[in-house]
């Protein structure tokens, strides 16, 4: 998914990097018809380590 892509390439996650706290990426797709969630993923990655 291009928003979880998006995340790593801007380094969204590095700041939060440095503590022991448990990191997840959400990666939403916008149904803009529905007004709703069409699709999403979530990433979640050990203590510390950004992947």
């Amino acid at each position: 998914m291009a928003a979880l892509k998006q995340i790593d390439d801007k380094g969204f996650l590095v700041p939060y990097t440095a503590g022991d706290r448990k990191l997840v990426k959400v990666g939403a797709v916008f149904n803009t018809t529905n007004r709703t969630l069409g699709k999403w993923k979530v990433r979640t990655l050990a203590r510390g380590i950004q992947s």
